[in-house]
């Protein structure tokens, strides 16, 4: 998650003028965020390995397992489909059925040249197009009858050889083909529904009159109409013989083109990591900073110097070396700022002398011990045995006596009336020998 927080929030926006020198330095950028902070640590790796390769034979097995139910009986069925009867008679249905996909094609193609042919001598202004007014009257019918041949799709014959042929393709696009060319018949349909109706009663002409003797002019209205019916046409058309297409699909490939393993610096891709002890560590001195920060300049660590130069951290023990030691190789003891080479504070009384308080720091805190004790006495003691240091009067660590004033938060009833703290066995031993009492008592009254 931290790395992909990191990934995310690298690369600034593309119009910044930073952009295209942290573009190159990404795969840099990635390979340290992997060095510094390892998605898998190696004691972990085998067992990730081995979950992703059983989970790839998974993967594997099922998808063989899917191409075998698919492919059940292909090979009998394409036999009995490649025998010559069965050949010959699909090769017949198969030119019935392009005969009838030819004639439908020639009238799709008749269709849509004569609507372009007619928006073109309108918006033309000629007037040598005159068509009997019978076929002004009937265009309507020829246009809801064109419903036949409208979708009509001129890959069909290439689809239906490639299937004959047994290749598996796929026809892209038809629902939109099929939309697109259903817009088209609406078009023309109402622009024939406009047409007829001038011819019906001239007192409806709206866009063209056919059975006028006089000059022809079209009306500002009909001319835009006109112009959008043309531009729809060619729009429509151009974007049919664009989408429709054949594609074959992909064939099935259970390769591991790509691993899984972090992208590790070309020094350390070699070593193995047999156990956690051997997990790529900072140097402290060099670079325990600069592995935590979160800059976009990549940081590649020497990892080869890290593992050689540290070793495996303790339970208990601290992991940071100690930088300052005794010259014997003994551990040196951490001194308090307020401590003085004695490893006790330095609270001398301030009216010891002028010459001590010259040589404090100007800045340090003004304050003084409760049980004020002098210099001597406190060397004396620490020249002296160190366990009885521990036992000094100055400073001592005590339990707290002061507690501040808290308001009710109306808990504090809770468990007398959950929990009785009382002792109830007692309390109903007693109210028993009572009761017993008193009823020996009554007894020995009325038997006298």
């Amino acid at each position: 998650m931290l790395v992909s927080n990191l990934l995310s929030n690298y690369l600034p926006l593309p119009d910044d003028p930073e952009y295209a020198q942290l573009n190159a330095q990404l795969p840099a950028y990635r390979t340290s965020l992997e060095t510094r902070y390892p998605p898998i640590c190696a004691s972990c790796l085998p067992a990730v390995e081995e979950e992703i390769k059983r989970r790839d034979r998974m993967a594997r097995t099922s998808a063989l397992g899917t191409l075998l139910k698919q492919s059940k009986g292909k090979g009998k069925e394409r036999q009995r489909q490649n025998s010559g009867s069965l050949v010959r008679k699909r090769r017949a249905a198969l030119e019935r059925e392009l005969l009838i996909w030819r004639v439908r094609g020639v009238l799709w193609v008749t269709m849509l040249i004569g609507f372009l042919s007619a928006y073109g001598f309108v918006l033309s202004g000629s007037t040598t197009l005159q068509l009997p007014v019978l076929l002004y009257k009937t265009s309507p019918v020829i246009v809801f009858l064109s419903i036949i041949w409208t979708a009509w799709d001129p890959r069909y014959a290439t689809f239906k050889r490639s299937q004959i042929q047994g290749r598996e393709v796929r026809l892209r696009a038809k629902r939109e083909y099929n939309s697109l060319q259903t817009f088209v018949w609406l078009s023309r349909l109402l622009t024939t529904i406009l047409v007829a109706l001038s011819a019906w009663k001239p007192t409806w002409d709206i866009l063209y009159a056919p059975n006028s003797t006089a000059s022809l002019s079209l009306q500002p209205r009909a001319l835009w109409y006109y112009r959008v019916s043309i531009v729809l046409e060619l729009c429509i058309l151009i974007r049919s013989v664009v989408i429709l297409r054949i594609d074959t699909p992909p064939p099935v490939r259970l390769m591991e083109q790509y691993s899984h393993r972090p992208s590790l610096p070309p020094s350390d891709t070699s070593s193995q990591y047999p156990s956690r002890h051997t997990t790529p560590m900072v140097d402290p001195a060099q670079e325990l900073i600069s592995s935590l920060t979160l800059s976009n300049n990549p940081i590649l660590m020497n990892l080869t110097d890290a593992r050689s130069s540290t070793t495996s951290p303790v339970f208990g023990q601290p992991s940071l070396t100690h930088v300052n030691g005794h010259a014997n190789g003994q551990s040196s003891l951490a001194l308090d700022p307020m401590e003085d080479e004695t490893g006790f504070p330095d609270t001398d009384d301030p009216m010891d002398g002028e010459d001590e308080d010259a040589e404090r720091d100007p800045d340090a805190m003004d304050w003084s011990p409760i049980h004020p004790v002098q210099r001597s006495q406190r060397r004396a003691r620490a020249l002296g045995d160190r366990s009885n240091s521990m036992r000094r009067e100055d400073v001592n660590l005590r339990p707290q006596r002061f507690f501040a004033p808290e308001e009710p938060t109306g808990l504090e009833g809770l468990f007398e009336k959950t929990i009785k703290l009382g002792d109830d066995d007692l309390v109903r031993r007693e109210e028993m020998s009572k009761q017993t009492l008193w009823r020996r008592w009554f007894g020995s009254t009325s038997r006298s």
